[in-house]
């Protein structure tokens, strides 16, 4: 008599249970994972995380994570060579009428924005440069335009008092109307005189202003000091503070401020390709890591401030509302499914539960 053989855990009995074994476990495995989806298991999760990776980064050197090469070729990816779309400039013209626009900029002052301290430390530090004064005044009494306007204004004087505000050829009878009728005759005579004699006598006019302005350098030096800009400063503040925003932007509307958006934008546009902006960035970024290359990453974010408390926060409140969404949607659970599938499915996971 032979007695029948149990099946082993390896016969065909235990294979053909496999595949249910393996959609049990994942599906358990799913839920597990769902049930972590919660408002406070999406809390804690995070912050198990970030304390862990703030923990971890103690012993981990900047240089260790990434290198100079690596941010300017972020940089140049990013910021140089990265179209900027056209519907971005489009939102900002937008958004710039609608600040314009704003029932907010009628109803605030400039001094509820800028502090009368604000505005004080700005004057006193302006007043302070005397090297930026003194290179300012030479700048603009050396320029040829500006000899030129003061000609001008000298001569457009002169010739009015001379022709029209001069009380002596009003009242003399006759010689008004003679002094009219000898330009009238000269205009007819040779009309390309006038404008000749004019230009003679403006060049003139302008060789000896250029003299006195450079005389009256020195004077400008001493009038422009740092008290008296001061009290012009405190004559402006007072001027423009009680005025609302809406006042100051009436001489700009909304055409305006678009215009001077795309000017940046283009301005932006070049100035990005150059090379001193390449140089300058570059230096910039080879200094921080030279500066920050050998220090721990715990060092580093407590320099600038930023702490495992912070960066919680600002995770919770930007993911836990995406998530929430992702969970009600049905997308969050698919995902997961998915990705933990992959491995339920696969030889290795098939051998272990055979």
């Amino acid at each position: 008599m032979t007695t029948k053989k149990k099946n082993s855990p390896k016969t065909a009995s235990g294979a053909k249970q496999s595949p249910d074994l393996a959609a049990q476990l994942l599906d358990a495995h799913v839920q597990f994972e769902m049930r972590r989806f919660t408002p406070k298991g999406i809390e804690k999760t995070v912050r198990e995380e970030v304390e862990a990776a703030f923990q971890w980064l103690e012993g981990i050197r900047l240089k260790e994570l990434a290198s100079a090469d690596r941010v300017l070729g972020v940089m140049k990816r990013n910021v140089v060579e990265l179209p900027v779309a056209g519907g971005l400039t489009e939102l900002i013209g937008e958004m710039s009428r609608m600040v314009i626009a704003s029932k907010h900029s009628a109803e605030t002052t400039l001094n509820e924005i800028i502090p009368r301290k604000s505005f004080d430390a700005i004057v006193d530090k302006a007043s302070s440069l005397d090297r930026v004064r003194m290179a300012a005044i030479k700048r603009t009494v050396r320029n040829p335009a500006y000899s030129r306007l003061i000609a001008d204004a000298i001569y457009t004087v002169a010739k009015e008092f001379v022709l029209q505000q001069n009380l002596f050829v009003q009242k003399m009878p006759g010689l008004s109307s003679l002094i009219k009728m000898g330009q009238g005759a000269v205009r007819m005579a040779a009309p390309s005189l006038e404008p000749a004699i004019d230009a003679q006598i403006k060049e003139r006019i302008e060789a000896q202003v250029e003299t006195a302005i450079h005389d009256s350098e020195e004077f400008l030096m001493g009038f422009l000091d740092g008290d008296r800009i001061a009290g012009i400063s405190d004559g402006t503040w007072d001027h423009i503070a009680s005025l609302t925003l809406e006042e100051h932007y009436s001489n700009i509307d909304a055409d305006d401020m678009e215009d001077f958006i795309v000017i940046g934008y283009e301005f932006w546009m070049e100035f990005r390709k150059t090379e001193y902006f390449k140089k300058t960035y570059t230096e910039l970024v080879h200094y921080f890591f030279e500066k920050y290359g050998d220090k721990e990453m715990d060092v580093l974010l407590e320099d600038v401030g930023v702490t495992s408390d912070m960066v919680i926060l600002e995770i919770m409140e930007f993911l836990a509302p995406i998530l929430a969404k992702a969970k009600t949607s049905g997308y969050l659970e698919e995902r997961v499914r998915q990705r933990l599938q992959a491995f339920y499915q696969s030889k290795a996971a098939k051998d272990l539960l055979a």
